[in-house]
């Protein structure tokens, strides 16, 4: 047999030597997911169980640790109570699929999805290109402005208009595995969700009144949680199909509190003398209500909620009629949900639909999330079913995995939205 060339070699090497310190990089990260709240719960769950086991003699009630989590889960839709924190959800959510894509970013794959605008020819690196450009056209950005971006993932934005664009950038970012990835790639990134950020007066100080445009990518559907949107908030108020049901509820005092501080944080962090000052956000938004599903999409929305985790603005407007809050105007408005369902089609390590590696930090940072994520389960159904090609969650919530038919009344639609400061 011939002799293996030394390119070939080397390439082994580089890549036992990459999914080691992957493999690293994923124990440091579930290492320290243990002490969060939802991790704790998770373990003390397991212990009784195991207790229960062992006084039993017998290993089924290991099994019941799914149930354990689902009445719990229950409780909280309906009550607004856990002892879990959903915060930690979506953080153990995108802390894992850093690993089990092994490297999802850069090359035209991020944590949004990409621009096609009807071409589905391009290349991924060409589409995501394509969606800055079109981005850093709507909101009148130039050279060398300064830029911040909430729920950053791992900056493959801030990376484009740092190197390309000459900015000045700053990344917010409340998931350990991507800050580092961030930072590692040479770009300022604040360890933090933005809500304490804001109210922390002396840290926001330092960021007030410093960027020409805020961003927000794919972040916002995560702000309002499944423990805050709930039945006994509002959500099972007669005719909850009018987005006028919420009215007087605490639910709608929740979004207020949330998008309402959303738009103000982002007024106060523009400087009020650039010649920009414009808010982007690219949202899913919810198009109608649970109510109207059946138990297929009654699973579905409940394996959204559990790892992928935040109730979406609702209706078309769920967003928008929050930013006089912040003294802004929605200025531009276009749905892109199709690009964002053929993005996760097209790139099966887009984490849309994404195709579970296998590869060693993959399956190092699945073992951890046994103990640190009580969602272990769910996520990992919803993997299976998208390595044997099936409807996952996320596709389902966007309109299916059929190439270019989307089904119709899908729950969810993306809207990328300008929002400008409006003159006194």
């Amino acid at each position: 047999a011939p002799c293996p060339s030394t390119d070939c070699i080397m390439g082994g090497m580089w890549k036992r030597e990459t999914q080691l310190v992957l493999c690293l990089e994923a124990l440091g990260v579930q290492a320290r997911a243990c002490l969060t709240q939802s991790a704790l719960v998770n373990l003390a769950i397991w212990a009784a169980l195991a207790f229960w086991a062992y006084s039993r003699s017998a290993y089924w009630p290991l099994a019941l640790q799914p149930l354990a989590t689902l009445i719990i889960d229950a409780f909280e839709r309906v009550a607004g109570v856990s002892p879990f924190s959903r915060e930690d959800g979506s953080i153990a959510l995108y802390n894992h699929m850093r690993f089990i894509t092994a490297n999802p970013f850069g090359g035209g794959i991020d944590l949004g999805f990409n621009f096609y605008n009807g071409d589905y020819s391009k290349s991924a690196d060409k589409a995501q290109t394509d969606k800055f450009e079109h981005a850093w056209k709507l909101l009148g950005l130039q050279e060398g402005m300064r830029v911040l971006d909430c729920g950053c993932g791992m900056g493959d934005w801030l990376y484009w208009l740092k190197t390309v664009k000459n900015c000045t950038v700053v990344g917010i970012n409340m998931t350990d595995a991507h800050v580092l990835v961030v930072r590692k790639r040479g770009m300022k990134c604040i360890h933090s969700d933005w809500q304490t950020l804001f109210a922390d007066k002396a840290r926001f100080a330092e960021l007030a009144g410093q960027f020409d445009c805020v961003t927000f990518w794919d972040t916002i559907e995560h702000y309002c949680k499944a423990s805050e949107i709930t039945v006994l908030g509002g959500l099972g108020r007669p005719g909850g199909t009018e987005v006028g049901t919420e009215k007087g509820t605490r639910n709608e005092q929740k979004r207020i509190d949330t998008y309402g501080n959303l738009f103000k944080m982002a007024g106060e962090l523009l400087d009020p003398n650039s010649s920009c000052g414009k808010m982007w956000s690219s949202t899913l938004h919810q198009t109608h209500s649970w109510k109207e599903e059946g138990l297929y999409g009654f699973w579905q929305i409940y394996a959204m909620i559990s790892y992928y985790d935040g109730v979406y603005p609702y209706l078309r407007d769920g967003l928008s009629k929050f930013a006089p809050y912040g003294g802004f105007k929605l200025t531009h408005e276009e749905d892109r949900t199709e690009d964002y369902r053929m993005t996760s089609l097209l790139e099966r390590n887009h984490f849309g639909y994404v195709k579970y590696s296998g590869e060693p930090c993959a399956l190092v940072s699945s073992l951890c999330c046994l103990f640190t994520d009580p969602h272990f389960w769910v996520f990992h159904i919803d993997a299976v079913l998208g390595l044997l090609g099936l409807e996952t969650c996320w596709m389902w919530h966007l309109g299916g995995i059929e190439p270019h038919k989307p089904k119709k009344d899908a729950i969810a639609m993306l809207l990328w939205q300008v929002y400008s400061k409006a003159k006194a």
